[in-house]
């Protein structure tokens, strides 16, 4: 998880055994911070469960007037393991990849039925009001009446790999299990070229022209492995082609005290930040064995 170029992380994830849980905040982080304490003492057991406690927690704060009056709230997802399925509850546009299951996204232009239908509040440029972009979510209870929090539930096989992220996330589905199926493998070597703690330059591009360039896929894999090998430069020089000019520091390092899955995480963060993203960015991978 990373601040990239927001002023706060209003990000908020944990996993346990059998659960992965993700609160993306907007407007503040209070909401996605009260969610992640809530539910890491509320052990969960069903779908079912998990929105009951959704409610009461939103409950909790019904005595609170300026919260009442404040747009301030989280996305939601979780995903459970439970006999050998995944159980997967989503309020907003936070992601639950599979490599064969994608969740809906809560945002406006999706849900422009249901919106349509409290004429109070208008929908322009896939936000509410021009203000809000997440359809559904927990808080923003100024929006309560309009800005559900409802989810969208999932039951799937389970399968041997599960990304859930923040909004922040940049890469489509396809490259990630790609790069998941290809970095995870034990026979890829982690090699330490005694660079992590220099500084780089590069030579500039005009704002033009990165902004006309386009990353391929053959170039995104080049890059993040120069990442996973800590060839830096090399990778730098390439992703600049991706609206970054000057110089990029690694908001996170990679180091040979993590496993192999945690230098992928890493990477995929800064990759994010390389390219463009500048919204925080939060992502979990689980493994299942």
């Amino acid at each position: 998880s990373f601040t990239n170029k927001r002023a706060q992380n209003e990000d908020f994830c944990f996993s346990k055994q059998n659960c992965i849980y993700l609160f993306d905040g907007h407007g503040g982080f209070d909401i996605a911070e009260g969610l992640y304490e809530y539910f890491y003492e509320h052990d969960c057991n069903s779908l079912e469960q998990v929105q009951q406690e959704v409610y009461a927690f939103e409950s909790s704060f019904k005595d609170d007037s300026l919260i009442q009056q404040m747009t301030i709230g989280s996305t939601f997802v979780c995903c459970l393991v439970i006999e050998g399925q995944f159980h997967i509850l989503n309020i907003g546009d936070s992601f639950c990849y599979t490599k064969s299951f994608s969740n809906r996204l809560h945002q406006p232009n999706n849900e422009l039925s249901r919106l349509s239908k409290c004429e109070k509040y208008s929908v322009q440029k896939n936000k509410i009001d021009n203000n809000l972009s997440v359809s559904r979510a927990v808080g923003d209870f100024n929006y309560k009446d309009v800005v559900i929090s409802e989810g969208d539930r999932y039951t799937i096989a389970r399968e041997k790999f599960v990304i859930v992220a923040s909004d922040g996330l940049t890469f489509g589905k396809d490259v990630l299990f790609e790069i998941l199926e290809q970095f995870s493998d034990k026979n890829f070597q982690f090699e330490d070229d005694s660079i992590e703690n220099e500084r780089f330059t590069f030579n500039q591009m005009s704002q033009d022209e990165a902004n006309n360039e386009e990353l391929s896929k053959e170039e995104i894999f080049t890059a993040f492995e120069c990442l996973l090998k800590k060839r830096i430069n090399k990778a730098l020089k390439i992703i600049q082609k991706a609206r970054y000019n000057g110089f990029i520091e690694p908001e996170q390092e990679i180091n040979t005290q993590m496993t192999q899955l945690q230098k992928i995480v890493t990477c995929l963060c800064q990759m994010v930040q390389f390219t463009g993203g500048s919204d925080n960015c939060t992502i979990v991978i689980g493994k299942m064995w």
